[in-house]
């Protein structure tokens, strides 16, 4: 939902007098009045090419999901924040960028499944809703106060320059406990280390 991404980001914007910027020919469900203090909902209302190219080289922090114009800021160097993630197998690449995978749950129990689960049920690599809930599973999109926590991650990292040892050895052990068999897995962004401690079924 748009909502949960607005909802994140407008703090951030308060508290650092930033413009957030709502990216996207089209993008669907307008962003309510509320928001339009300091997010624009350019992509509803004034969106061109030429200006996704600015804005891409012009932020501060690129968020997103798994698709679309985030690859944009691969050229800009740019840093993102990644929300939405899916599949678990296929991360973001960027190794200092920071990414929040969609939590999977029993839709019977409502349990979070461990990745490696996942993994096993043949679901490494499965981006279609349909082919989790053929497995009695449900895809629960990030909440907003989920998706601000790993913006701050990514700005803390930013400003320090270097991860933070205990953040940097939790992911690397999500890293060889779930990416091990991915090629390069080494080198890919990280999954929020605040993530993994709020959620720590995640790693099983």
């Amino acid at each position: 939902s748009i909502i949960n991404y607005a909802d994140a980001i407008l703090p951030l914007c308060e508290e650092n007098d930033w413009v957030g910027i709502r990216m996207g020919h089209l993008p669907g469900e307008k962003l309510p009045d509320v928001y339009k203090s300091r997010i624009i909902d350019y992509g509803n209302e004034f969106w061109s090419e030429e200006l996704d190219v600015y804005f891409s080289y012009r932020c501060k922090l690129f968020v997103g999901n798994s698709s679309g114009l985030r690859i944009m800021t691969f050229l800009s160097g740019k840093p993102n924040a990644v929300a939405n993630l899916v599949p678990i197998l296929i991360p973001v690449r960027r190794s200092n960028d920071l990414y929040i995978p969609k939590i999977i749950r029993s839709a019977g129990s409502g349990e979070i499944i461990p990745h490696a689960d996942l993994i096993k049920m043949g679901l490494g690599y499965a981006a279609m809703s349909d082919e989790y809930i053929s497995k009695g599973l449900v895809l629960e999109e990030n909440c907003a106060e989920d998706i601000r926590a790993v913006c701050m991650e990514r700005l803390s990292l930013l400003k320090r320059g270097v991860p933070d040892p205990e953040d940097e050895l939790l992911q690397n052990r999500y890293k060889s406990k779930i990416l091990s068999n991915c090629s390069g897995y080494k080198t890919h962004g990280n999954i929020s280390a605040q993530f993994l401690l709020k959620y720590p079924e995640i790693m099983g």
